[in-house]
């Protein structure tokens, strides 16, 4: 299991992006939370790896996105794979 937290303005638009993304990847969603009381709003997503790409390629695409202010990532403590 894998993560994915981002910050942004625009945090439904932007969910629904990286979710797009995901989904290209060939990751599986497990786990979403969006906390929009915070300005700018923080989003996390919970994923399988697997796909057709590196977690950390995925992470990198994140990062690119117009809107995405800042992305951390990586394998979720106890739960790598």
């Amino acid at each position: 299991m894998y993560f994915a937290i981002f910050r942004t303005e625009s945090p439904l638009d932007m969910l629904v992006r990286a979710l797009a993304e995901l989904d290209r990847a060939g990751f599986a969603l497990t786990g979403v939370h969006l906390a929009p009381g915070t300005a700018p709003a923080e989003v996390r997503i919970d994923y399988a790896a697997g796909g057709t790409v590196a977690p950390e390629t995925w992470l990198a695409r994140l990062e690119r996105m117009p809107g995405i202010l800042a992305v951390t990532g990586g394998p979720c403590p106890g739960l790598e794979g």
